[in-house]
């Protein structure tokens, strides 16, 4: 009997491989069918080695997709004051998280492009723009960062209005918005960004 229920499970787990736990099954579309007997492999995606090796429990010599994170100190939430508080609902409302990702593709580029233009022209941007954003909150003015979250309450309000109505009037209302902000940025603020940026150069 013992024998009869082993060839029973053993007959359903071919006709229902889903149910078994130790089944995998590989789906591919005609495009791209491997041959008989051809090897197959697997994509890990652009990953820098930290994420590697915590994932996938190894890492590349000479990454190109190496990314440096860099998280910005926050005080506990219970010191939060208004001003910081605002700082971290800008940076929600815009999609951002208090870190800086410096990638080394990003790094070489920028050397290259200073290497083409010579020593005697400007820094440029060795922040990529996402992490200069996150600064930009950061070094805002009090004026400016309320009057910036308040902007964004707004765009958020509409954005909601405007979807149940119209799928199109969001992305172009979110655009003009963006750029009037970007535009009006205090020149105290930019010259905080390339401070900062002049010490990240420096490491």
């Amino acid at each position: 009997k013992g024998q009869q229920g082993e060839a029973a499970a053993a007959a359903a787990a071919v006709e229902h491989p889903a149910n078994t736990s130790y089944a995998v099954q590989l789906v591919t579309n005609r495009a791209c069918c491997p041959r008989a007997g051809e090897e197959l492999s697997i994509s890990y995606g652009d990953k820098g080695n930290e994420e590697l090796l915590l994932l996938y429990g190894f890492a590349l010599p000479a990454n190109p997709h190496e990314t440096l994170m860099l998280l910005c100190p926050l005080p506990p939430a219970d010191d939060w004051d208004e001003v910081f508080t605002a700082r971290m609902q800008l940076l929600q409302a815009r999609g951002l998280t208090p870190q800086l990702f410096l990638s080394a593709l990003h790094l070489t580029n920028h050397q290259q492009a200073a290497a083409q233009r010579g020593s005697s022209s400007r820094r440029g941007s060795i922040v990529p723009a996402a992490a200069r954003a996150v600064l930009e909150v950061f070094v805002m003015q009090k004026g400016e960062l309320f009057a910036a979250l308040h902007t964004a309450e707004q765009e958020e309000q509409q954005l909601v209005v405007a979807t149940s109505s119209q799928a199109a009037a969001p992305a172009a209302c979110r655009a003009d918005s963006s750029s009037s902000s970007s535009s009006s940025r205090s020149d105290s603020q930019s010259n905080s960004i390339d401070e900062i940026q002049a010490r990240i150069e420096a490491l």
